[in-house]
């Protein structure tokens, strides 16, 4: 199981404080545990432990000394292969009862063994935060990251302390052989000191020698040269190729520049034609809005006029209704006239019925003068006329 498969995104944990030891066995195979120094501190995380001074130390392999993390021991011990158990399961001290005893009592915890309260455990090593991380991880799990990554870091440490044996053996050969060659030459120039007859043969090596290096050096002047000059021919070709790229590039671009030309016309062409007629209808809009205003103002004046009339006719309705009230008061007065003389001809009536009467009485009275009185009383219509009170009535 992966760390990252069960350890939180966001939690962190100390792994610098652990070391682990691995034991081997044909039967049970690979078991791991994990401890720390001997005062871990969730303050301080990349505090070194206790045997980190003779882990520092190195390996030292046919006097070659190389750095390592692991104990020679361990390192030998794995190598050489052995099936007994090669490791070693260190403990984890802390503290129980900070807070409710005043003594600190120490014990000792197999993360192997005893697999519960792991969380409360870490929280010498961790802070609160990573802690509360932790708790969201059951302890078997979290047991298994454990050794999981301290095995990890184990067998790379393994592998990186082979790499430096290797390394070590190849340099201390070398060493060996520059050795060897360097006291064969040391003779050789002993025995061409010691004989008279090589003296000049010694100059002329070491003439030979000189001019070698002189050659040498030109040579290393010349192959710096040619360096910068392979340098400047790869910058060359890369230039050209990058030109090359350039150029493909600019042609591509030239011709989708014809193509959007073509296109641009084309639009453009189109859009002369959406203009006109978008100008043909503002043209027709325009007109429209013209018409508009006359209609409106037309609209304002026939308004205006027909407040007038509509004023005019009130003010006409308003004197009708006042002849017709002062015709309703007269034709009230004509009634009452009227209804007045009607009184006075049946009054008149009955006084001419009556003066008929005393006539048609007093005719036989006095008939002939009467007559010739009755005669003279005719008017010029032929009525005769009466005198009552004073007035004359036909």
């Amino acid at each position: 199981m992966a760390p990252s498969a069960a350890m939180p995104s966001g939690a962190t944990f100390p792994w610098q404080c652990l070391k682990l030891a691995a034991t081997v066995t044909g039967s049970q195979g690979i078991k791991a545990a994990v401890s720390t120094s001997d005062r871990p501190s969730s303050s301080r995380p990349n505090r070194a432990s206790s045997l980190a001074p003779e882990r520092g130390k190195g390996v030292v392999v046919d006097d070659y000394e190389f750095d390592s993390n692991l104990d020679p021991d361990d390192v030998r011990m794995f190598e050489e292969g052995f099936t007994h158990t090669v490791g070693y399961l260190l403990k984890i001290s802390y503290k129980k009862g900070s807070t409710q005893n005043t003594g600190c009592n120490t014990s000792e915890l197999n993360l192997l063994r005893d697999t519960k309260g792991l969380v409360p455990q870490f929280g010498l090593l961790c802070s609160a935060a990573e802690c509360e991380a932790l708790r969201d991880v059951s302890e078997i799990e979290l047991m298994h990251e454990v050794a999981a990554m301290g095995l990890r870091s184990y067998m790379l440490e393994i592998e990186s302390a082979r790499r430096a044996n290797t390394r070590a053996k190849i340099f201390l050969m070398i060493l060996e052989k520059y050795r060897c060659y360097r006291n064969k030459c040391r003779e050789m120039h002993e025995r061409l000191r010691a004989s008279a007859g090589n003296q000049s043969l010694g100059e002329e090596l070491e003439k030979r020698d000189q001019e070698l290096m002189q050659s040498i050096c030109r040579n290393s002047e010349l192959e710096e040269l040619l360096c910068v000059k392979d340098e400047e021919l790869v910058l060359g070709k890369r230039v050209t190729a990058e030109c090359e790229h350039l150029q493909a590039k600019l042609l591509s671009l030239q011709s989708e520049l014809d193509q959007n030309a073509i296109r641009v016309e084309a639009l453009g062409a189109e859009w002369m034609g959406k203009l006109a007629e978008l100008e043909r209808k503002v043209s027709e809009l325009e007109s429209a809005e013209s018409a508009w205003a006359s209609a409106s103002s037309r609209v304002a004046a026939l308004e205006i006029t027909i407040r007038v009339l509509q004023s005019e006719q009130e003010s006409e309705r308003e004197t009708a209704t006042l002849r017709e009230a002062r015709l309703e008061e007269r034709i009230g007065k004509i009634d009452q006239e009227a209804s007045n003389l009607g009184d006075w001809v049946a009054v008149l009536e009955a006084e001419k019925a009556q003066l008929l009467a005393q006539v048609e009485s007093a005719s036989t009275i006095c008939s002939s003068p009467f007559a010739r009185v009755l005669g003279s009383c005719r008017g010029p219509t032929g009525h005769i006329q009466e005198f009552v009170g004073g007035e004359q009535y036909f």
